[in-house]
């Protein structure tokens, strides 16, 4: 039976495991205290399967003792991908999604001893100590990201980094990261980060990179009709991928057009909200891992698409009153 509780005489102890965690590196004894507050133990016998592939994520896991063999079923052979070790972590995506579900399973290969921190709690945290939460999450932000220099399996690392990023940061800049950790993996010469606001007939550019020259021609935004890839992808809702055995039409005439691009669109509860455009692969085409790559770090943005969109449509129907509008 698994125990999910910390009694107070053993705060002294979770305050030794966060000391020597690199998450809390930079806090104070008050605020490791308070953080504590908000955890809670669980303890594995050997052999547990502590997740399952598919299940819902509960929490954040911090490994306090003992091993946690990280696999995913492939038919009767399951392959292990990871065994994190005390002072590890996984399931961070518990934090920022109630809605997520295990790519993977986990299993205790000791008795297993952990920290965690629910989705519950962790909302919790942000109200009543916002700033320590989003200290956790910017650690978190930097700890993941830090895999791609110790980790071959870098579509996993953007997986986690698009959504604890679009989490801690202003859309426009999170665009600009994102737009930067795929070109180190992807290795394209340019990219868009656009959202969609069909009521106001506009694609509204959040970030770009690798563009001499403004993609809008120096404006911020574009009419939604008057682009046929972005457009396209917007009515459709899908992923488009343009290499010389599947040019564009050549009737297709937008100044950043491309012989080499992909596009994949950016969804929120069936709504296409924005897209990702990626350009001029270098000594190379695009693929069909680069498409399953931009789909999954789509996925994990929606949420702050769909914060910054009601954020444009504000400010632009407040400018629209204040132009047309005028007081008498």
């Amino acid at each position: 039976m698994t125990s999910r509780t910390i009694p107070h005489q053993q705060q002294k102890e979770v305050f030794t495991l966060l000391h020597a965690l690199p998450l809390a590196a930079g806090l104070s004894e008050g605020e490791l205290g308070s953080l504590s507050e908000y955890l809670t133990s669980a303890t594995y016998p050997k052999g547990k399967v502590v997740f399952e592939q598919g299940g819902r994520r509960d929490a954040l896991l911090l490994i306090k003792e003992g091993r946690l063999s990280i696999y995913k079923e492939f038919g009767d052979a399951p392959e292990v991908f990871a065994v994190l070790h005390p002072g590890n972590f996984c399931c961070e995506e518990a934090l920022t999604d109630q809605r997520s579900v295990h790519s993977k399973s986990g299993q205790a290969l000791d008795e297993l001893k952990t920290l965690e921190l629910t989705y519950t709690a962790f909302r919790a945290l942000s109200s009543e100590h916002p700033r320590l939460a989003l200290f956790l999450l910017e650690k978190l932000l930097q700890s993941v990201a830090e895999r791609l220099h110790r980790t071959d399996n870098r579509l996993i690392t953007l997986y986690h980094t698009g959504r604890i990023i679009s989490i801690t940061l202003p859309v426009e800049e999170m665009g600009r990261q994102i737009l930067a950790a795929l070109h180190e993996v992807i290795r394209a010469k340019r990219s868009l980060f656009v959202s969609f606001l069909p009521s106001l007939n506009r694609i509204q550019l959040l970030a770009h990179h690798g563009f001499a020259i403004p993609p809008f021609g120096g404006e911020d935004h574009i009419p939604l009709t008057g682009d046929p890839v972005l457009g396209l992808i917007a009515a459709n809702g899908a992923t488009i991928l343009v290499t010389r055995d599947n040019p564009l039409p050549h009737t297709v005439d937008v100044a950043y057009a491309s012989p080499s691009m992909v596009g994949v669109p950016i969804t929120e509860e069936g709504k296409t909200i924005g897209a990702i455009l990626m350009l001029d692969k270098q000594n190379d085409e695009f693929n069909l891992n680069n498409v399953m790559l931009l789909e999954i770090v789509a996925r994990q943005i929606a949420g702050a698409i769909e914060e910054g969109e009601a954020l444009h449509r504000h400010q632009a129907e407040e400018e629209l009153k204040r132009v047309y509008i005028r007081p008498l």
